[in-house]
């Protein structure tokens, strides 16, 4: 009996023990998860290609300062925040940054500048801007001491003056020398005086900042904890390995990661998918990769058994690899993130899959940032402990590879020391840069040699307020300041032009054309402006409606709206006449193209017909390219119209009014039922006498198939239908997992249509409060003309992956004539139109609201649904039309002035031809500018910018203070519009700062690959900016990388309200990642928002 107890109390301990043991293995997994949710924000999510998404590359470091920021992104990502100094300096030389500006900057980073105190030198008296001011335009730097002898053998630079000297300084310093060679005289007399000089410093042991050697800070460089790691740079396994032998490490990572990732997430693109891709990422790779060959591709042996035996979740993996590497605790996250950044668009793709579960690739195929590290780390650990054995002769872990990496830096330190004295590290840090300033001061010898010792220390010191890391965040906030002053003059002269007449009633305008905010839409807006009395609006592309959008007869959908949301109304295209034999004809040919095109596909991807395939259609295609290439007018005629021929062009309609809940339900079951009916038709067409499908027996296998797997019946039989129609239990199962699995018949297929269906169109309050939130955002609440325009844009462009980045952004890089038709069908509801009215906007009943769309790369504007415009409207339209048309040839001769390889056209209408014809030119690179030269957002009535010429370069969006009491207009401006724009703005700032590290190199070598990205050539990481085609034209710079400009028409106190009330908006401001002008609505004067929330006026109060 003692033992029977003894038994079952060691049972029931062992039983606790397992479940303590299961819970704190769950919390470890909850930590470890949570650590790599903080770990992967610094890296910013990478949209797939056809959904193309601005977004800001330093998205996770917007909590810091904006300098602070790109120098932590650098030690991070590596890239480039700032343009080059040699770059800023030729900006400098050509006028393009003025001395004023450059000052300026030097201010706001040093008010003291101001009252600083001057130093005698000879008969000059210096101050310490005057110092800066070359140092910044000329560089005042110390020499790397490996170059001293080059520079004293080769250069001869202790007998020649230094040569950017200015040639009017270089003539006054040789009339100083004597002899045979004046210059050399004159030189070798300022570097004796230097170098006394220079010493004389040293030896009273207040010679200019050493800082730390290049060996030193390779060594440490920064605070080291008991660990050996450095607070500064922490480094992974691998690329410390990599330091310490000829291995690459890193490099062989990134192929296998990228290997697996392009094939897991492969959009149709691969010829073969890869297998067991529903298990997610990490079981499918686990299952799979035992498979390779590893052990002669990397190295590594029994590589088999070491995969077969990691365990069947990611985080237990992860926590394994960690531990084997001995990585500290509190280095995780910090380790982890390094590893993040060795391949940031792959792992940004990964984290926007991740948070996007809605994503049908994502449902299908799931992939995390968990499971990606738990793949990549697991690779290192294999990898270092093969380097580590094999080579190095240490245990494979991180301490032991930092402690074995620090006693290798110690002795390059020592090295180093041994060859840079102190004699030639005092030369090359005081006596070089007193040598080379004395030039520029045009100081004689003897200037240098009574200098005092103090004043000597000063001038150093001066210089070493601005090492040659910290030149360059001054240097680019006075290559802003100078667009800046130059945008807010016009602001201010257009303001004062216009402002005795803002108060006055306007007559009624023929026609009001509302706009994306999208900087393409400026240059043609003036232009049609100029054809008439037309007003018109800048508002965000997706004019209000978050849609998710279906094209006529295609099962993709289409999300219309900013990335930033997801949509809230499913709306679909329908022919416009269901009867028409047009219609029937257009539907046929597009199955058939659509057919041809998928069997094409499957063809030329096939290794038995490829071959064939080429023989037959070698000639079409031949012709094909020699159309595209060299005929690119008459072969685009020929392939229209065989299109046309194909899908005849029928009227379509976008119906916005809101299905019954009892037709919506009824639909979807008459849905599922088709689908039984379907599959048990297969079934039972060959039982002879089979019972006829009555809706009595598809409902009852409808329910059994949507039972939750908890509410499924046990018994032996499901339904009773199944039994008369004569299936026997197995049969009935097969069956009801078929519709469930293979057919999607299931309860979350189901649940999905309900919330798909009620989601469908609008229902009467919400069309309303659609409409009257877009025309006060828009700040259209009176005064409407007979027509008003809403104007989407798309883009149309041929061979170009990056071709969604050229559409509306706030459409997610689609078109927007679909929002644009879904507001105007709302707008011109008469129900809409009394409960605006209710509300307080007056729509005058002759008002009709018309949609368009404008092609940013032809011009060309079309308008829908015309097909419901009143006869009285015609006219109206007509003559829209027509002066559509005239501004389309303006701005096409304007746009194509700054497109590179364009002719100079004279005439208007050769240039819109010539356009058309560059957007069809598969060879083209550069078909438009796209938001390239983007440099400002304006917030305001249309008064203050109508009569500018902003060269493209400006967001607008309309907005009267007049008209939003409460401020929640300006809010939603500030918090969404004023967002999106930021994304863009600063998508292509750092894409020009640094094309390889936050853009996409070169077109040369895109290489699209699974359909989501682009790769520069067979492998690499995904791409996630613009190339530089898109920023430059070789010669010179189209997009220059420009902070936004934000300015707003409205009360300086309103605008910090908002601020107030939005951390994102204070990140933007307080850390001057953006620049902040009010100009006050009825006083006229400009203010500049300071960090920290206070304003200074920058000119002087405009009456009104």
């Amino acid at each position: 009996m003692r033992s029977e107890r003894s038994s079952e109390q060691q049972d029931v301990s062992t039983e606790l023990d397992g479940a303590s043991q299961s819970a704190q293995n769950q919390a470890q997994r909850e930590e470890l998860r949570a650590l790599v949710s903080r770990a992967v924000e610094v890296i910013p999510p990478n949209w797939p290609l056809r959904t193309f998404a601005y977004r800001n590359p330093l998205i996770g470091f917007e909590q810091l300062p904006f300098d602070e920021a790109v120098s932590q992104a650098k030690k991070l990502l590596g890239g480039e925040g700032y343009l080059s100094t040699a770059e800023y300096r030729k900006c400098y030389t050509e006028g393009r940054i003025s001395e004023k500006e450059l000052l300026s900057a030097l201010r706001s980073r040093l008010p003291e500048l101001a009252s600083q105190d001057t130093i005698s030198v000879g008969e000059r008296s210096l101050n310490q801007e005057e110092v800066l001011l070359i140092h910044f335009v000329y560089g005042i730097d110390p020499l790397d001491p490996k170059l001293w002898q080059w520079q004293l053998t080769e250069e001869d630079a202790t007998h020649r003056i230094r040569p950017d000297v200015p040639q009017s300084i270089k003539d006054r310093l040789r009339s100083q020398g004597a002899g045979g060679d004046p210059e050399a005289g004159y030189v070798h007399s300022l570097w004796s005086a230097a170098f006394l000089k220079g010493f004389d410093l040293s030896q009273d042991g207040s010679g200019g900042h050493h800082g730390h050697s290049p060996a030193t800070a390779k060594a440490g460089g920064s605070a080291q904890d008991e660990h050996g790691m450095t607070s500064q740079r922490l480094r992974t396994a691998a690329e410390v390995i990599d330091d310490l032998t000829d291995s690459d490490l890193k490099r062989e990572i990134n192929e296998q990661l990228i290997k697996w990732c392009a094939a897991f997430v492969d959009e149709g693109m691969a010829d073969w998918s890869m297998p067991l891709r529903s298990h997610g990422f990490y079981r499918a790779w686990r299952d799979l990769a035992p498979g390779e060959a590893a052990r002669w591709t990397l190295g590594i042996s029994d590589w088999a058994r070491r995969v077969e035996a990691l365990p069947n979740r990611p985080e237990d993996a992860l926590a394994a690899s960690l531990h084997r590497l001995r990585v500290p605790d509190q280095q995780r996250e910090e380790y982890l993130r390094r590893h993040l950044s060795q391949l940031p668009g792959w792992a940004g793709y990964i984290r926007w899959r991740a948070k996007n579960p809605d994503y049908p690739e994502q449902g299908r195929h799931p992939i995390e940032p968990m499971e990606y590290l738990a793949v990549r780390v697991f690779y290192e650990a294999e990898l270092a402990e093969k380097v580590c054995r094999s080579e190095l002769n240490i245990n494979p872990t991180l301490p032991d590879l930092l402690e074995h990496a620090r006693s290798q830096d110690l002795e390059n330190v020592d090295s180093h020391a041994h060859g840079h004295d102190a004699y030639t590290e005092t030369i090359c840090r005081d006596v070089w840069r007193l040598f080379h300033l004395a030039q520029f001061l045009e100081l004689r010898p003897q200037d240098l040699q009574s200098l005092p010792l103090a004043d000597a220390r000063s001038l150093l010191s001066w210089l070493d307020r601005f090492p040659s890391d910290a030149i360059r965040p001054v240097w680019q906030e006075a290559y802003e300041k100078q667009y800046q002053n130059s945008l807010l003059t016009k602001l201010v002269s257009e303001r004062q032009r216009s402002a005795a007449g803002i108060s006055h009633e306007r007559p009624r305008p023929r026609a009001q054309a509302a706009f994306c905010i999208d900087a393409r839409s400026k240059p043609f807006r003036r232009h049609l402006e100029a054809q008439g009395d037309y007003d018109t609006i800048g508002f965000a592309g997706f004019f209000g409606t978050p849609i998710d959008y279906r094209r006529l007869n295609r099962e993709e959908d289409l999300l219309l709206c900013p990335v930033l949301i997801k949509p809230k109304y499913v709306v679909k295209e329908e022919p416009r006449w269901t009867q028409d034999p047009e219609v029937q004809r257009y539907l046929l040919g597009d199955r058939w193209s659509q057919f041809v095109r998928h069997l094409f596909h499957q063809a030329k991807a096939n290794p038995a017909s490829s071959y064939l395939t080429f023989d037959l259609f070698g000639l079409v295609f031949g012709l094909a390219m020699l159309g595209k290439t060299l005929f690119v007018k008459p072969y685009e005629l020929v392939r229209t119209g065989l299109r046309h021929w194909l899908t005849p062009p029928i009227p379509t309609r976008i119906p916005v009014e809101k299905f019954p809940e009892q037709e919506r339900e009824a639909y979807i079951d008459g849905n599922e039922r088709a689908c039984i009916a379907e599959l048990l038709e297969q079934r039972l067409d060959c039982r002879n006498g089979a019972a006829p499908l009555s809706q009595d027996v598809l409902e009852e296998f409808r329910l059994a198939a949507l039972r939750e797997p908890e509410d499924r019946s046990h018994a032996i039989r499901q339904t009773k239908a199944s039994e008369r129609l004569g299936l026997s239990v197995e049969q009935e199962q097969t069956l009801l997992e078929e519709l469930r699995y293979q057919y999607g018949l299931n309860a979350r297929n189901h649940h999905v249509s309900v919330e798909h269906f009620a989601a469908s169109r609008f229902s009467p309050a919400e069309k309303s409060a659609v409409v009257e939130n877009a025309l006060r955002v828009m700040s259209l609440t009176k005064g409407f003309a007979r027509l008003v325009l809403l104007c989407g844009h798309a883009s149309t462009t041929e061979n170009n992956p990056y071709a969604s980045a050229y559409h509306c952004g706030a459409c997610g890089g689609n078109p927007g004539g679909p929002n644009a038709r879904v507001l105007a069908a709302l707008a011109n509801t008469p129900k809409v139109r009394q409960e605006l009215r209710n509300n307080g906007i007056e729509v005058p009943e002759d008002t009709w609201f018309v949609a368009g769309e404008h092609n940013t790369t032809t011009d060309h504007v079309t308008l829908f649904d015309l097909e419901e415009l009143p006869e009285s409207h015609r006219p109206d339209v007509r003559q829209l039309q027509l002066d559509l048309e005239a501004a389309r040839l303006l701005n096409a001769q304007e746009r194509l002035a700054r497109l590179p390889g364009a002719p100079d056209w004279s005439s208007p209408q050769a240039a819109a031809g010539y356009a058309s014809q560059v957007s069809r030119d598969w060879a083209q690179v550069r078909p438009e500018w796209g938001l390239s030269s983007n440099a400002a957002f304006i917030v305001g009535r249309r008064s203050l910018t109508r009569g500018l010429k902003l060269d493209g370069r400006a967001f607008l969006h309309n907005y009267d203070q007049s008209q939003d009491e409460t401020g929640r207009v300006l809010e939603a401006i500030m918090t969404a519009p004023l967002v999106v724009c930021q994304m863009i703005n600063f998508q292509y700032y750092f894409s020009a700062t640094d094309s390889w590290a936050y853009g996409s190199g070169t077109k040369v070598l895109h290489n699209v690959v699974s359909g989501v990205g682009v790769m520069l050539g067979r492998h690499s990481d995904l791409q996630t900016g613009f190339p530089f085609q898109s920023l430059t034209t070789g010669a010179r710079r189209f997009h220059e990388p420009l902070r936004l400009l934000t300015v707003i028409e409205a009360d300086p106190g309103r605008i910090s309200q908002v601020i107030s009330r939005h951390v994102v908006l204070q990140n933007f401001f307080n850390n001057q990642w953006l620049y902040l002008v009010s100009c006050h609505p009825t006083t006229g004067e400009f203010s500049e928002y300071l960090p920290g929330g206070t304003w200074k006026a920058i000119s002087p109060p405009i009456s009104s």
